[in-house]
């Protein structure tokens, strides 16, 4: 299945596109729950997945960026 998934480089892209969003969106979800809660530890847990996140993205646009101005 994964062969499948990312047979185009266009695929694997997008896939690593969906999980960078993923990580970004559970690190605004865990922020506005520690910032309700108080809870530190779900605040480093949230910063480290956004900043994951965005890192992946970025990664993905370094490799990608020339294919992606193309289309």
């Amino acid at each position: 299945m994964l062969e499948q998934i990312h047979a185009t480089p266009e695929d694997s892209r997008k896939t690593r596109t969906f999980v960078a969003l993923g990580l970004l969106g559970f690190a605004l979800y865990a922020l506005a729950d520690a910032a309700l809660t108080q809870w530190t530890g779900v605040t480093t847990f949230g910063l480290g997945a956004g900043g994951s996140g965005a890192a992946m993205l970025a990664w993905v646009r370094a490799q990608h960026g020339p294919a992606m101005q193309e289309a």
